[in-house]
């Protein structure tokens, strides 16, 4: 299992980087997806939450703003301003951290190796699981289309139905 390193590690190894890779990795984190490159997962992590403690306070630029204004434009319009630009940041914070925590779940995923986790950050689409590409395996048991379960092998590609594997015997020694 991969470790996710230290800010300052973390940054100084993806400083390492070639400027293409990096910039993959924070489009893909932009986007709220997981990396391409299965080594590249545990930098988009990082960048993901570098994103997040940005974002989470970004909001309060708005208000800032605003008061700022206080003192140079009438107070109708600063307080106009201070409601807009917290109204408008507001968005774009609750925006761009839900970007980065889904970014952040995709590659976690990566990172621990859990199964199912595809690199295109697509949850909808499973891996398949058969040993033909973009085939699935039939399950033990097959479903009639009352949707219940029956004792009849399941069929195969070719509609033949399925054997399950012999064990194979024990080799001489």
């Amino acid at each position: 299992m991969a470790r996710i390193p230290d800010k300052h590690e973390h940054q100084r190894r993806f400083m390492e980087l070639d400027l293409k890779e990096r910039r993959a990795i924070a489009r893909a984190v932009n986007r709220g997806r997981a990396v391409e490159k299965r080594s590249h997962a545990v930098f988009a992590v990082g960048v993901a939450r570098r994103q997040q403690r940005f974002w989470r306070y970004a909001w309060l630029l708005g208000p800032l703003i605003g008061l700022v204004q206080i003192p140079f434009v009438e107070l109708e319009a600063a307080l106009f301003n201070l409601v807009l630009g917290t109204v408008i940041l507001g968005a774009m914070s609750a925006y761009w951290l839900w970007r980065a925590r889904q970014a952040e779940a995709a590659n976690l995923a990566i990172v621990e190796g859990r199964r199912g986790s595809s690199a295109s950050g697509d949850r909808s689409k499973a891996a398949p699981s058969g040993h033909i590409p973009g085939e699935r395996r039939p399950s033990a048991t097959s479903v009639d289309d009352d949707g219940e379960d029956t004792d009849e092998p399941p069929l195969g590609p070719l509609g033949r139905p399925v054997k399950p594997p012999k064990p194979r015997r024990k080799k001489r020694r």
